[in-house]
């Protein structure tokens, strides 16, 4: 079994070099946080959550759904004490929430979650890919650092306190990739660089967004 791995390799290695005769270079993707909140931390004392879908892009609708790994999060961190916003229904079985809202959530829309629900928090998130980065404004840190990426993603995480509309935790993650140019260009003379291996948007929007949920308490 070992002889056919190593000759495995092998086959790969040699197909790659004639297929990239100048070699193959791994671009690995630069994480930046943004902590918008000093506070990194749940509230545990039996307080109720509501988990809205993950928006994804520049608008809240139509266009968002619930992750997995996010669920399962705030599953594993809370417990009982979580509800999926799909899932808040009446005893008729009637969805009890009949707005369509992403991350950001209008204070109407707080005022009704206050007045017709018994929800003390509500979890909202985003993902924002490369193509949507370069036509929305981002901390200023970040500012810029989209222009000369090939990919890049920039996840996001608020709670709001619904009764006093404030909020409890609020970060950002940003994941980019930066590659050079295939050919040389400062020389002019068109030598071949190294073929660049990297993670894409998509990839990279899942990355960081596990990166800001590590973060939470």
């Amino acid at each position: 079994m070992r002889k056919i791995y190593i000759l495995f390799i092998c086959l790969v290695l040699s197909s790659c070099s004639v297929l990239f005769p100048e070699g193959i270079t791994f671009n690995p993707a630069n994480y930046n946080y943004n902590y918008l909140t000093f506070n990194k931390r749940l509230v545990y004392n039996n307080e109720s959550y509501l988990l809205f879908p993950t928006s994804f892009g520049d608008s809240d609708f139509n266009n968002n759904g619930n992750l997995n790994y996010v669920v399962d999060f705030f599953n594993e961190k809370l417990g009982n004490k979580i509800t999926l916003k799909n899932d808040y229904k009446d005893n008729k079985g009637k969805l009890m929430i009949p707005f369509i809202s992403g991350y950001d959530i209008t204070d109407e829309e707080i005022l009704f979650l206050k007045e017709n629900t018994d929800v003390k928090y509500v979890i909202l998130s985003k993902i924002l890919y490369l193509n949507h980065l370069k036509e929305v404004s981002f901390p200023r840190n970040s500012k810029g650092r989209f222009n000369d990426s090939k990919s890049g993603a920039m996840s996001f995480i608020k709670i709001v306190d619904i009764k006093t509309n404030t909020i409890l935790l609020e970060m950002n993650c940003v994941g980019e990739v930066s590659v050079s140019e295939n050919r040389d260009l400062a020389t002019g003379d068109g030598k071949l660089q190294p073929k660049a291996i990297y993670t894409d948007s998509y990839s990279l929007g899942e990355k960081t967004m596990k990166k800001l949920l590590k973060k939470i308490k």
